[in-house]
């Protein structure tokens, strides 16, 4: 089964995470909170909780989940469990539960949610801040294949170039390095003038360096996408941070419930 990762708070009107379906939402302890969270997203991934998976402080999940397999190796889906103190002894901490979304060689990251804190933020390698001792992980009944990444091609700039600098430009580069960038400047176009080798742009109109980063192309504002089979509109604007609709509009849709294997589809820069 693929996996598809959650790099992002769900929304409000997801039953998984906001609804009886959730035990923990259920009886007033919804989100922010780890367990209501980490219990949502097995959900999300499994369409069911599964036999044994423990109920109750996170810091007894590992302990007292029963039926699933347990283990020291991350992997994907799998629910990382923390305890604060002693387990079953909530007066020191009552621990933390996490879900991995990604692996990467020797590291892995974590989706979290924090009691009555944090709604939504992620976490890379074990997260032992706060007190936290690592038990292991919970695995979930179903092995996941990692999603295939597509990257969309990378818009190259080149001397001559129209560029936007874009509202959210921090600093200037090379011999003004570390100076504010105005308001004033911001959210205009530029030509391009030279391209160092780190990327950094030169602006001929305002003769300054910028990060190339923080500039988006006034001649082409978006990116491309080839389809794959079991692609929807909806899978590749969660992938890509957009929306649906977004994508009708840009690439002139008729039907969004009809999209072809190999088909490329502009995607918003």
């Amino acid at each position: 089964m693929k996996f598809i990762p959650r790099f992002e708070a769900p929304n409000k009107n997801d039953e998984n995470y906001y609804s009886n379906k959730n035990e923990y939402y259920k009886n007033g302890y919804g989100m922010p909170n780890c367990t209501a969270y980490a219990y949502g997203r097995v959900l999300e991934l499994l369409g069911y909780i599964p036999e044994g998976l423990y109920y109750g402080n996170a810091e007894n999940w590992y302990d007292g989940t029963k039926n699933l397999e347990k283990g020291q190796i991350p992997k994907l889906g799998a629910i990382a469990c923390y305890r604060t103190g002693k387990t079953h002894n909530s007066s020191d901490g009552a621990g933390h539960v996490a879900i991995v979304e990604k692996i990467d060689n020797d590291t892995f990251e974590c989706s979290n949610s924090a009691y009555k804190g944090t709604n939504f933020y992620m976490t890379k390698g074990y997260d032992t801040k706060n007190n936290k001792t690592f038990q292991g992980f919970i695995y979930l009944p179903i092995e996941f294949e990692e999603e295939e990444t597509e990257i969309p091609s990378k818009i190259e700039f080149k001397v001559g170039n129209k560029v936007i600098l874009k509202s959210s430009a921090t600093v200037y580069q090379g011999n003004d390095k570390g100076l504010k960038i105005p308001d004033s400047v911001k959210n205009k176009e530029y030509t391009i003038q030279e391209i160092d080798s780190k990327g950094n742009l030169l602006l001929k109109e305002i003769f300054s360096w910028v990060l190339g980063s923080e500039c988006i192309s006034a001649e082409q504002d978006y990116t491309t996408y080839k389809v794959k089979k079991g692609d929807t509109l909806y899978k590749i604007a969660k992938k890509y941070n957009t929306t649906v609709d977004e994508l009708v509009k840009l690439n002139n849709i008729k039907d969004p419930d009809l999209i072809i294997t190999g088909q490329v589809l502009k995607i918003p820069a």
